[in-house]
């Protein structure tokens, strides 16, 4: 059993391998069509209204070729040979900018689909940026949107950042600074990210870097013109950004109030925020996931990885539903103070997906006050000027095609910002629908399938913590006539400690087994541990993403039961493991898993 990964050690290795993937290619197999010129041939839009990253033009022409807009007015002369989209009734807008995401795997084309044409990413591997620099200087066909990074973060050892099992240089005191820096500037990032997070805010205790060292890694990232951007999560935090004298915060504090004279120092000092209103929703129990996976216009874009990260939650989340009420209230502080605002979705964190989630981030911030031009801007112009991405969230003579076309009116009706009708990527139309995939070749499902106790299966049950993450969590199992009893004590050293037992779906451990009759499991658990997760492992590969289920102690006590069918992204034709953790709560646990099954048939 010790060949076995924990739950943790199979997240690392998944999110390893997920960022030395290979990406899909930036260039489009088919030839571009060409005038008699030699030039592409344009695209005109006509009789559209048109939102060119400042103001909005009720009725206007746009042309666009060879990868940029050319021109934009209301009795422009349309050249004969262009390819002519009649825009009545519909808006053109600039293609979207996510000021925070972390970009792996099919990030890039996730989000093209959504219409988010520029991300901006605060943490990933410097192996992706090269390719990525390339990429987005071209003005080829691409089915990616561009992505511009910060690659590896500014942290120290054991804080945050790296408890995801990667290996990430750290730095401890303000004269290693200007070397940490450097080594950035050689691996290509574009901008340093700065990691000031103790995690008092969350209940635990990291190390995190010192004032000093925040201010020697602003002031060695400014000497060699690059911006620097703090991670904060609470007013103590963004008190050292701010003396610091970084660029901007990539997330909103919502420990306290802000201060006005806080303000009035940001607004002098020029600061820029990028809330991630998203994040924080899922984090304070206020997700947009059903509402985005159930949307009529969006609902159908989502790839199966795109559903794991909506539904997936934070741990604890319902605990801290009494504070959202100040995220908004100090968001809407950050916009009557003149803040400038730059929309962010932290994805693909618990409860967002790339792409999709940036219209739950426009939303949160029109009910923070923001009109929906401010919103709109906050996703294009604001961005582009704040990090100098020329050419990019306008769309005027001169500037980038990337572009997006809504039916209807998103300033007189903001539900028309997800009415996306097309979606154009350096001049040339973005499909936006999936493909349908094709059916699974699997193993056939087992014969005469009966309800199945899990517990009867003991030799399948084996213990697994979050030790492969480097954490230090412990447990051990023993089995007597109440069920399957699980101790042991969760302990810091990860974000998100946990500790627990996984069931085998297989003899051998993590082969996938076609489950596929089973529509409804029971789980009840008794014990005084806080939170409890449960986490259901599907897929071709042993390493993909789990669907998680967070559960209060009263809830497994009582039993909960959940309806197989309804979990996005779980393939119970390829159920690998079910596993049962304690979660989050520092210190000794005991608990007890009374019953586990699964039944052919949901409740009624």
């Amino acid at each position: 059993m010790k060949h076995l990964m924990s739950i943790a050690g199979l997240v690392a290795v998944m999110i390893v391998i997920i960022l030395i993937l290979p990406t899909p290619g930036s260039q489009s197999g088919a030839p571009s069509s060409e005038n008699q010129s030699g030039g592409e041939t344009p695209t005109a839009f006509i009789d559209v209204r048109v939102f060119d990253g400042h103001q909005v033009y009720d009725s206007a022409s746009l042309i666009i070729q060879d990868g940029r807009v050319i021109d934009l007015g209301a009795d422009i002369p349309i050249p004969d040979d262009a390819d002519v989209i009649d825009g009545q009734g519909k808006t053109l807008i600039p293609g979207l900018i996510d000021s925070h995401v972390h970009a792996w795997g099919a990030a890039r084309a996730d989000a093209l689909r959504f219409g988010v044409t520029t991300m901006l990413d605060m943490f990933t591997s410097p192996q992706l940026l090269s390719e990525a620099r390339t990429q987005r200087e071209s003005l080829a066909p691409t089915e990616q949107a561009d992505l511009y990074s910060a690659g590896n973060l500014a942290t120290v050892e054991g804080g945050h950042g790296t408890q995801f099992g990667l290996p990430v240089p750290t730095l401890n005191q303000p004269d290693e600074a200007e070397r940490w820096v450097a080594d950035r500037i050689d691996e290509g990032s574009d901008y340093i990210k700065i990691v000031i997070e103790d995690g008092s805010d969350w209940g635990r205790t990291m190390a995190t870097l010192d004032a000093a060292t925040v201010a020697a890694l602003t002031d060695a990232a400014h000497a060699q013109e690059l911006m620097a951007v703090a991670h904060v999560s609470d007013l103590e935090g963004a008190e050292i950004a701010l003396q610091a004298g970084v660029d901007g915060l990539v997330h909103l504090f919502a420990d306290q109030p802000i201060p006005a004279d806080w303000l009035e120092r940001a607004v002098e000092a020029g600061l820029f925020v990028v809330p991630t209103a998203t994040v924080l929703a899922g984090a304070y129990g206020q997700s947009g996931a059903n509402q985005l996976m159930q949307h009529p216009e969006l609902s159908s874009r989502l790839s199966t990885g795109q559903k794991q990260s909506l539904t997936a939650s934070f741990p604890g989340n319902d605990l801290r539903k009494a504070r959202w009420s100040l995220v908004l209230d100090n968001l809407a502080a950050l916009h009557e103070a003149g803040i400038k605002i730059l929309a962010g979705s932290d994805a693909p964190n618990p409860s967002t997906a790339h792409g999709i989630s940036m219209q739950h981030e426009l939303k949160l911030l029109m009910t923070a006050g923001l009109s929906p031009i401010e919103a709109l801007a906050s996703a294009t112009s604001v961005p582009a000027n704040a990090f100098g991405l020329q050419h990019r969230g306008c769309l005027r003579p001169g500037c980038r095609a990337d572009l997006v076309l809504l039916s209807g009116n998103p300033f007189a009706n903001p539900e028309a910002f997800a009415n996306i009708a097309g979606v154009w990527k350096n001049g040339h139309a973005v499909e936006i629908t999936l493909e349908p995939q094709p059916a699974a070749v699997t193993s056939p499902p087992p014969e005469n399938i009966e309800p199945r106790d899990l517990l009867t299966d003991t030799n399948r049950w084996m213990v697994s913590t979050d030790q492969f993450m480097g954490g230090n969590s412990v447990a051990e199992q023993t089995w007597d006539d109440q069920g399957l009893r699980i101790r042991g004590e969760l302990r810091n050293g990860t974000a998100f400690p946990y500790a627990g037992s996984m069931w085998m779906t297989s003899d051998t451990p993590m082969q996938a087994a076609n489950l596929t009759g089973y529509t409804e499991m029971t789980l009840q658990v008794s014990g005084q541990q806080a939170r409890y997760r449960v986490m259901l492992f599907s897929g071709k590969q042993a390493n993909s993403m789990p669907v998680m289920r967070d559960f209060s102690a009263e809830q497994m006590a009582e039993g909960v039961t959940l309806n197989l069918g309804e979990l996005a992204g779980l393939d119970m034709s390829r159920l690998r493991a079910i596993g049962i953790f304690a979660a989050d709560q520092s210190g000794a646990f005991e608990f007890i898993v009374e019953q586990a099954r699964l039944d052919l048939e949901a409740s009624e």
